[in-house]
């Protein structure tokens, strides 16, 4: 065969053709090795269990619709109330917040089960950890991740799914043991609130006390009944804040641990790095052919050579 013969038109799908037939045995052994190569990888990866749950805004949040005072007056001076809508929005914002996690950075136990872990045995349920890591109690040097590092690590085990039409909630954890993935998301939703109702009762109470000073020291009527109207308000956050543990988010659907994996899908791995492997390939035996020269392998024994194509 002559070179000129391949290299005219071998851009083009009979060009292509015929740079397979050259290169044929390199390229079936090559891309059966590669695939061999991606099952083992994706046999190797360890299962990921993902615990959901979905929320709703809780009823009390849903019910305490400003009234005209609240929105006023009341917003001039910093005691107005949040609409439901943004609540939910700047509580979603808080999961992802380096404050908010902080107080789980702070659990040994938390930072284990994040960063420290190896595996997990399905048959005891248990995860092995990582001695090079963790051993006895205590972090190796320099292997405890800061906050940052680890913030980053459960960011990306976190997932927040808002419908804005109807305000429901989905949050999911991705974890290798479905029983942590469990445990975390029940966390996050009870700490969540928690912070609210903390937060929301401590400026109820500083609303209080500003509001009875004003009441005091006014003697006109009108603002008065309008302070009345606000105290009114901040009493009724004060009394949720303390006979309601689902302050800001009602749950509908509480966190289960997932009887079977979420991801990955081992499949799909070894498929797709199949096909990259063949494209890569592939596109070798192009770039060796617009020089004049191909890949020949004999199988037994197995060797491959660069041949040009001019001694074809």
């Amino acid at each position: 065969m002559k070179t000129e013969e391949v290299n005219e038109n071998n851009y083009s799908l009979k060009g292509m053709f015929k740079i397979i037939g050259l290169n044929f045995k390199f390229l079936c052994v090559s891309t059966g090795v590669f695939a061999i190569i991606a099952l083992i990888y994706a046999a190797a990866l360890e299962d990921i269990y993902t615990s959901e749950a979905l929320l709703s805004p809780s009823k009390s949040l849903q019910d305490s619709n400003p009234s005209l005072v609240d929105g006023g007056l009341g917003a001039l001076v910093g005691l107005g109330a949040t609409g439901s809508a943004n609540k939910t929005l700047l509580a979603l914002q808080v999961i992802e917040t380096k404050d908010f996690f902080k107080q789980f950075y702070e659990q040994d136990d938390f930072l284990v089960e994040l960063s420290g872990v190896k595996s997990y045995d399905k048959k005891t349920s248990s995860l092995k950890i990582d001695e090079s890591k963790y051993m006895e109690g205590n972090w190796i040097e320099g292997e405890k991740p800061n906050l940052q590092k680890a913030h980053r690590q459960f960011k990306n085990l976190l997932t927040v799914d808002h419908d804005r039409l109807d305000g429901f909630v989905e949050i999911s954890i991705d974890h290798i043991s479905p029983y942590v993935a469990q445990k975390w998301l029940k966390q996050i939703i009870e700490k969540l609130n928690l912070h609210f109702q903390l937060k929301d009762k401590l400026e109820a109470q500083k609303s209080v006390e500003y509001l009875q000073k004003q009441m005091n020291e006014t003697k006109k009527v009108d603002l008065k009944m309008i302070f009345s109207s606000m105290l009114v308000k901040q009493y009724e956050i004060i009394m949720l804040s303390e006979v309601t543990e689902e302050f800001i988010f009602e749950v509908l659907d509480e966190p289960r641990a997932p009887d079977r994996k979420g991801k990955p899908s081992r499949l799909f791995i070894a498929l797709f790095l199949t096909l990259f492997g063949a494209f890569a390939f592939f596109l070798l035996t192009l770039f060796l052919n617009s020089s004049g020269r191909y890949l020949h392998m004999d199988i037994f024994p197995p060797r491959i050579s660069i041949k040009k194509l001019s001694d074809e």
